[in-house]
């Protein structure tokens, strides 16, 4: 995975795909949608009101400049923009504290990007960005499954716009009558509603160990839309409408309308979103949710924490944010209620099936049966063994060692052991032999070198660079031949020697080590499903 560990990485962009992919249990705006604020949900986002401001610019001057021809034409007495103040005022807001600022769809969202991933040593803290397009799903329904419906992106909102005018005059002129006088005040009071074209929407992410490593806090520290440019949003299909009586009425819904159709007016507007999101409440909830949320579903995939975790003695990433994730997994593998139970993933490893295993034959060499006589061309042939799965994972066998990871397996460690059979072949001066044989052990130790690469689990590439076979205590080694007449009895004391039992292991060794690409691809292939089914949601 490069560098010194980006784990946390890994597994974001693998839960980032299920979060776009509308069968997925991590399906985005689903998640979204159950997010509650204060016992409520939190979306539709609902605000008191939003203070926009001044209308500078074009578009504040046309506002200003029509509302004073109209104020001519229904009274005609000239007046002219209050040159003291004289761009309209914008604001969101109900005078009645009735009708909320709504905005629709915050849910419809999509995943586009996870950036400028880091981790700081100081605060052991992995910071980054995700990069988000709301209204997608509106733009690209085909992905949605039947029935399903996500809510389009709009904008329902109060508002108050104020125009000073002062008397002039000349409709022409740039000075009032009295430049002392207290300025004509327009105000139209209404409601105004449209649809967002888009919203490009950039979340900055802090995310630490919690204390005692209870978990994992993950913070929003910061919320950036896009307001300019290609990426900025536009209000299409707006309705504006006065709620107050008024000569003005006409005018000032068609001014809003066409104000609200320039890009001064969605970039001021958004601006007021921008900041409202990033308000304490808000950031807080989202937090929170963002917290609960991912405590549950590393419960949910991993399986819960019930005891201690594995302590990071020996580990040689330095960062604790992938290694807490690490000790989940430890956890994981030797937790009977995980899918992760190392029993269970070596139960689904079937190219070639562990349970039984069938390694090819074992060729022995030779070895002196007693003074003057020698076996030669020993073959174990037919080798079945069962019991591989019977295992456990130490949690201290598997470091996190950036690039590669060590892990050491105790083969059949659990229950009955392993148990193999095979045929045993060799051949002496003037005569051959056969037996069948039996072979017990309790525990044998599979220790590998292994290099994860990928960015998710789609292009996870689960790299064997060394495989090493052994059995911990040869004494607990039994070999029993089918046959004790003539010399079966001379050949089984043998076969229980420490030297020919050490043949027998590095044979199986050496087939492990041949055989490294395969058992890649084969691993690759299991990981991948694995975490697709458990990461990834599907």
């Amino acid at each position: 995975m490069g560098g010194n560990s980006k784990l946390f990485a890994f597994i974001f962009r693998t839960i980032k795909t299920s979060a776009n992919d509308p069968k997925s249990k991590n399906f985005l705006p689903v998640m979204l949608g159950n997010i509650q604020s204060g016992g409520a949900p939190l979306l539709p986002l609902k605000e008191d009101y939003w203070t926009i401001g001044k209308l500078g610019g074009a578009s504040g001057l046309a506002i200003a400049k029509n509302i004073a021809n109209q104020y001519y034409q229904i009274y005609g007495t000239p007046v002219i923009p209050w040159p003291k103040d004289p761009d309209p005022s914008l604001d969101l807001k109900d005078p009645k504290g009735v009708i909320k600022v709504i905005i629709n769809g915050l849910e419809n969202v999509y995943v586009s990007d996870f950036t400028n991933y880091d981790y700081d040593e100081a605060s052991a803290a992995v910071t980054a960005d995700i990069k988000m397009q709301f209204n997608y799903w509106t733009k690209n329904p085909g992905g949605l499954q039947p029935g399903q419906k996500i809510t389009p992106l709009s904008l329902n909102v109060p508002f108050i716009l104020t125009q000073n005018l002062c008397l002039s005059n000349s409709i022409d002129d740039s000075t009032c009558i009295d430049p002392s006088a207290a300025p004509v005040q327009i105000v139209g009071e209404g409601t105004f509603s449209a649809d967002i074209t888009q919203l490009n929407f950039n979340a900055s992410l802090k995310i630490t160990v919690a204390p005692n490593r209870s978990g994992i806090n993950l913070a929003i520290t910061k919320i950036a839309l896009v307001t300019t440019g290609s990426g900025a949003p536009q209000f299409t299909n707006i309705k504006a409408q006065l709620t107050t009586e008024s000569e003005f009425q006409e005018i000032i819904s068609d001014l809003i309308t066409s104000f609200m159709s320039a890009g001064d007016a969605s970039k001021a507007v958004f601006t007021q979103m921008e900041q409202s999101l990033n308000g304490a409440d808000n950031i807080n909830a989202i937090s929170n949710t963002l917290n609960t949320q991912t405590g549950n579903f590393l419960d949910a995939r991993l399986g819960k924490v019930t005891g201690t975790l594995p302590g990071d003695e020996g580990q040689l990433s330095t960062n604790k944010v992938d290694l807490y994730l690490f000790d989940r997994i430890r956890y994981s593998l030797n937790n009977p209620g995980s899918d992760w139970y190392v029993k269970n993933l070596l139960d689904n490893y079937k190219n070639p099936p562990l349970n039984p295993f069938r390694p090819e034959d074992l060729n022995l060499g030779s070895f002196d049966l007693f003074a003057g006589f020698k076996l030669s061309n020993v073959t174990l042939s037919n080798v079945v063994i069962t019991g591989f799965p019977n295992s456990t994972v130490p949690a201290a066998s598997m470091i996190l060692a950036p690039p590669n990871l060590r892990i050491a397996l105790l083969l059949g460690s659990l229950n009955a052991g392993t148990t193999a059979k095979a045929d045993f072949a060799a051949t002496y001066p003037g005569g051959s032999l056969q037996f069948g044989i039996t072979v017990t052990v309790h525990s044998v130790s599979l220790s590998a070198v292994i290099n994860p690469d990928g960015d998710d689990a789609n292009q996870l590439v689960v790299t064997f660079k060394s495989i090493d076979f052994q059995v911990p205590d040869l004494s607990a080694l039994q070999i029993a031949l089918s046959d004790q007449t003539g010399m079966a009895p001379a050949v089984q004391k043998v076969l229980n020697t420490a030297e020919v039992q050490q043949k027998i292991v590095a044979a199986i060794k050496g087939q492990f080590n041949d055989h490294l690409k395969p058992i890649s691809g084969e691993v690759t292939t299991l990981i991948r499903k694995l975490m697709n089914q458990q990461l990834g949601g599907n």
